[in-house]
């Protein structure tokens, strides 16, 4: 239904027909003799215990989250697509391969269409595939190189895996090995409903651009060539792997309860600076900024100024659930605290900083604004005024404006759906003035899909060499490391980059991740973050150094 809104808002998409598959209804009781006679017993109870799983957790979850309940609603789309052709698949004896016969075919060319989208159920067969004069694409929930089979967005989890990927495929014979299109990966949710559901959701935007991209070109554009696929066929879990998805994932939640409820621990994020270029950095001789009774400190970018260095850095507060940009001097190891820069009534957090004409500009992360703003400097460092809004109407984190070959260059991260996720996509957009409100997107946008590369995390220099600082998470941990790449080509058709370092926090056995690092050539700063304990009464806060 989404794709059908969608479509009808776009002057060059027309979705003109709903193919309406007119399969054999037959009871759940037929449907079990099926089942047996095809696959015995055993294949039936796992069946029987996976839709009471996925009962389960629906039920469980859609109370808390808005995409698991929407991910269950049907609408029916004869009121955007009045037009429908009825087919009748021949179906093999095990049910799952749909071909069809000469005069369905034929009623389907005669409608000259350009594209078919598979929507349904059944192994597509024969000359279905070349109907359409761009055949049909389909989604394969998976990242086909890892998983293929079903169900989707289950294995994910099961094996905790990082992040959950999605393929977009122009289907020909090969089952889930179809011609790639698109491809791309989302963080791994911590149950197998509620990944499913964000991997619907998010997957269907690339879904939206390949039509774009077909209507402007008149041709389908092959991502990739075909390899050989080395694994197994996915098939729905038995009981026995059932039982220890439950079992694991009621462990997961436990201790993430006890954690938090009894234990009081969260997260707690502290800044360190070392007064070395980055390349020569060594972590565990860093000197750490102590953060502010009850906050916590996190994204530093290091400033120099007329000889003196200033870290500038996202200040939390927990009793008000927020942050402001605050400002530290550091001079010959010491550190002092200069006050609050920018102090908003929402979010503030990743305060970049870049020179244009000989003043400063910050931008840092705004969240809940939905859009990207623009701070000048008045009196270095303290005092910022809003000078621009860059972009609006756009959900976005952790950007990053720099001039190169002529042009300036903004990086961010955004999430075009309910702004939970940024740490899943690049976009680059390019401008002749930073302080413009014309800001055109790069060709390739989004220019990275995958949470173990595309969040930005700082920025680093080597002469005219420039390098991102990505994030990297792990299976329910946010901010578990960076990496370091270089950036090869940057033009508004093209970006590529490479990744020439990972840090982790091995530096201290009390951090526990890390997420940010920039360097000014003089002075390095980064932080980590480790458990911080609180007094459940009071909820006064204590931290742990390294």
């Amino acid at each position: 239904m989404d794709l059908a809104k969608w479509a009808r808002s776009q002057r060059n998409i027309d979705i003109s027909h709903v193919l309406i598959q007119k399969v054999e209804r037959v009871s759940g009781y037929q449907r079990a003799i099926r089942l047996i006679k095809r696959q015995g017993i055993c294949r039936l109870s796992s069946a029987v215990v996976f839709a009471l799983l996925t009962k389960a957790e629906l039920v469980l979850l859609r109370r808390r989250y808005r995409i698991v309940k929407d991910h269950f609603q049907y609408e029916a789309v004869d009121s955007i697509i009045s037009d429908s052709l009825s087919i009748t698949p021949v179906v093999s004896e095990t049910g799952n391969i749909f071909q069809y016969d000469n005069d369905d075919l034929e009623k389907i060319r005669a409608l000259d269409f350009d594209l078919l989208i598979r929507c349904g159920t059944g192994i597509l067969r024969g000359e279905i595939l070349s109907v359409a004069k761009h055949g049909i694409v389909s989604f394969h929930h998976a990242d086909n190189r890892v998983y293929r089979g079903s169900p989707p967005a289950f294995w994910e989890v099961f094996y905790r895996d990082e992040t959950t990927g999605f393929t977009l495929q122009q289907l020909t014979e090969d089952l889930d090995g179809g011609n790639v299109l698109a491809r791309g990966c989302f963080t791994t949710q911590p149950t197998y409903l509620l990944n499913q559901a964000n991997l619907y959701l998010r997957s269907n935007f690339f879904l939206k651009k390949l039509l774009c991209d077909i209507a402007s070109t008149n041709t389908l554009i092959y991502l990739e060539s075909s390899y050989p696929y080395d694994g197994k066929l996915f098939t729905r879990p038995n009981v026995w792997t059932q039982i220890r998805y439950v079992c694991r994932t009621m462990v997961r939640f436990t201790r993430t309860l006890i954690d938090q409820k009894i234990f009081c621990r969260r997260d707690s994020w502290n800044v360190s600076f070392a007064t070395t270029n980055w390349h020569k950095l060594v972590m565990r001789q860093s000197k750490r900024i102590p953060n502010p009774r009850n906050h916590f400190l996190a994204d530093p970018f290091i400033i120099r100024n007329n000889a003196t260095d200033y870290c500038f850095v996202e200040d939390y507060d927990y009793a008000k659930n927020l942050a402001a940009i605050s400002v530290y001097e550091i001079s010959d190891d010491k550190v002092i605290r200069l006050g609050e820069a920018i102090k908003e009534e929402f979010h503030l957090s990743f305060p970049y900083i870049f020179t244009f004409k000989d003043e400063y500009y910050m931008c840092p992360q705004t969240k809940g604004t939905n859009d990207i703003r623009l701070y000048r400097n008045i009196e270095f460092p303290l005092k910022w005024e809003l000078t621009a809004v860059l972009l609006d109407d756009v959900s976005a984190t952790d950007t990053m404006i720099f001039p190169h070959d002529d042009r300036w260059w903004m990086l961010t991260n955004i999430d075009p759906f309910d702004g939970s996720d940024h740490s899943s996509m690049l976009f680059i957009f390019f401008s002749d003035n930073p302080l413009g409100h014309i800001w055109e997107s790069h060709r390739m946008n989004p220019v990275i899909v995958d949470p173990m590369r595309a969040r930005n995390a700082g920025i680093l220099y080597d002469g005219d060499i420039i390098y991102r600082v990505s994030q990297q998470h792990g299976f329910g941990i946010y901010g578990q490391g960076t990496a370091i790449n270089r950036i090869d080509e940057l033009t508004p058709d093209k970006f590529s980059e490479v990744k020439v370092s990972t840090i982790s926090p091995k530096f201290s056995p009390a951090a526990q991740g890390s997420h940010h690092l920039h360097s000014n050539g003089a002075i390095t700063v980064f932080d980590y973050a480790n458990k911080l304990r609180c007094n459940p009464i009071s909820r006064k806060y204590s931290e742990s150094n390294f």
